[in-house]
């Protein structure tokens, strides 16, 4: 079962954690997507792997909370919680737009010395600067009708029939949807401000949300090793026959994670 830790690691849900864990990947959802797509990612990769997802406001357990609709609080806080877990060595891996979190959780870590950073991998998502972060197309997420949230969800895929047809959890994705959309509208990318450690970019060939242009764009956010990918399938190749191939590009930077020394 998943065990969530107290504040500030709060915001993370660990799945089946290792009592020695030599290395942690951290993962980030969707716009308005839930992290138990996470994991069976846990029995999927190697038992001294530490695999948790990102649980802010308004998600999951902390439902009752209020969304965070800014960028900056909301990565200041996530910042805060990963470098509370140790020198673990840690890995970022973040879908749409959790891939744009983290690498903006990557710009606050990678110089730190309490934490021990090594890759960030983005899947499904647009670099910063390149129109709306989400790829929602969306002018001004308040004026949003649950109608057309509802159509951009079915562009997407990856949202289970049975889920938007309770009532009750259509209204908690629609709410956290549009937190995310608000945030995203709102989110300015600094100039000039690079990833140091690898950069990892993974995308569907069939992505209408995210062409293969706008992955390629990351290349100019890598200071250092970048690498892009594309699978077969949409917006959420990786929950379908790309499951495989994602894990498989994660063990590598998890495994390295653990075989190398402390950084300088």
């Amino acid at each position: 079962m998943p065990e969530q830790v107290e504040a500030p690691a709060r915001w993370l849900l660990r799945y089946s954690p290792p009592d020695r864990p030599v290395s942690r990947l951290v993962c980030l959802a969707s716009a308005g997507g839930s992290v138990a797509v996470y994991h069976p990612w846990a029995a999927a990769l190697a038992p001294d792997v530490e695999v948790c997802a990102v649980l802010p406001p308004g998600r999951g357990t902390r439902w009752r909370e209020q969304p965070m609709t800014r960028m900056a609080p909301l990565v200041d806080a996530l910042s805060a919680a990963l470098c509370d877990g140790g020198r673990v060595p840690l890995v970022l891996f973040g879908h749409s737009l959790g891939g744009l979190i983290a690498y903006e959780v990557a710009l606050r870590l990678q110089d730190r010395t309490d934490v021990d950073l090594r890759a960030v991998v983005v899947a499904a998502h647009r670099a910063p600067g390149i129109g709306s972060g989400s790829g929602s197309g969306t002018v001004d997420p308040g004026l949003v009708t649950d109608e057309q949230l509802l159509r951009f969800l079915e562009v997407a895929g990856g949202t289970p029939p049975d889920l938007l047809g309770d009532d009750e959890l259509r209204r908690m994705v629609l709410t956290a949807l549009r937190a995310d959309f608000a945030l995203d509208a709102g989110y300015r990318p600094a100039t000039d401000a690079p990833v140091t450690v690898p950069l990892h970019v993974h995308g569907g060939s069939d992505d209408s949300l995210v062409p293969y242009a706008d992955l390629a764009a990351w290349k100019a956010y890598a200071a250092g090793e970048f690498e892009l990918r594309t699978h077969p399938g949409g917006h959420f190749f990786f929950t379908g026959a790309g499951r495989d191939a994602i894990i498989a590009a994660l063990r590598p930077l998890l495994a390295g994670a653990g075989s190398r020394g402390p950084r300088p």
